[in-house]
Order: structure tokens, then sequence, then C-alpha cells
């Protein structure tokens, strides 16, 4: 409205200074657009506004000599370009480091997973090999039964050590329950 002088000509009468104005606040929308969805959204908006000042150059008694103004609609597409290039690389680079960041995080938790593994094969090979040797002991013909019953009394508190072991890491390893709670704001 303002560039086709609906707005101001009838307040000014046809004023150069009000369409210099107006070509410059085309500017906005383009940087808005870009802002918003990126380059298609810059250069969507440079269309746009090129589709409604064409008419414009081509039907106005006032229009400025036709270089100027597809001179302006290169600039408008130039800005779409810059802006909505600079918005789209930095979304880019932003998902780049959301990716590197969640892949640190997962390769933390293997970490982690590893070392926990690690402790509780360590936990666990111990009193195995306590009832390994234990059971070569029960095995053999020459052991007393005052010995057996020691060595059998080994295996079984070895086998409650291990029993305890790993319902300690079902239990770190399990998710706690979500307990839900009323609040009041």
């Amino acid at each position: 409205a303002i560039h086709y002088g609906w707005i101001f000509q009838p307040l000014f009468g046809h004023q150069e200074w009000v369409h210099a104005l107006h070509r410059r606040f085309c500017y906005i929308p383009i940087v808005i657009g870009a802002a918003w969805f990126g380059l298609r959204g810059g250069l969507a908006t440079a269309s746009a506004i090129t589709l409604f000042i064409i008419p414009y150059i081509y039907l106005s008694e006032h229009a400025a000599d036709p270089f100027t103004e597809y001179t302006e609609i290169v600039f408008y597409y130039a800005l779409a370009l810059l802006a909505g290039g600079l918005v789209d690389r930095e979304l880019k680079i932003r998902r780049q480091h959301e990716q590197t960041r969640l892949e640190l995080e997962r390769s933390k938790r293997l970490s982690l997973v590893g070392q926990l593994a690690a402790g509780v094969a360590h936990e666990i090979k111990n009193p195995l090999a306590s009832i390994k040797g234990a059971a070569n002991i029960l095995a053999d013909p020459t052991t007393s039964a005052a010995d057996k019953q020691d060595f059998s009394q080994i295996v079984q508190t070895e086998i409650k050590r291990i029993d305890a072991t790993v319902g300690e890491f079902l239990t770190f390893a399990r998710p706690p329950k979500t307990v839900l709670t009323k609040m009041n704001w």
C-alpha cells in the first residue's frame, strides 16, 4: 500500500522520499523471513516482495527508472541469501553441537557400564576361585569329613556372596520406580 501510494500519497502527494523509505523497509520482512525460516524463508519473502513491486515498475507513472528498481530487487535477493544462509549455517552448527553432545554422553555412559561390568566381574571372579578350589578339595577322596564340612560351608558362603553381588548390580541397573505426588501450585 505504501509502495503503490495508497497511504502517504493522499497526504503528501507523490514524494520520492516516501518511495525510497519504503524500498528500505522491504528489507525488514526479508530479514525476518530468513531469521524464522532460514534461506527458504528469506528467498520466499524476497520473491513475494518482488511480485508486488514488478507491476509498480511497469504500471506506475511515478516509478523510478526500471534499472534502479531492478537493482533494488537484486539487493533483496542478496540480503535473503546472506541472512538465510547465515541462519541455516547457525542451525546446522547447533545441530552438530547437539549431536556431538549426545554422542559424548552416550560414550560416557558406555564407559561407565564398562567400568561397572569390570567391577562386577572382579567381584564374581574371586568367589568363583574359592568355589573352584573348595570343589577340588571336596572331590579329593582323601579329604576328611570335617574338612569336607568346612569346604562345603565355604562353597555356600561364596555362592551367597555372588548372589548378593548380582542382586546389588540388578538393583543398581533397574530404573527407580516413579512416585507421583500431588503438588499445590
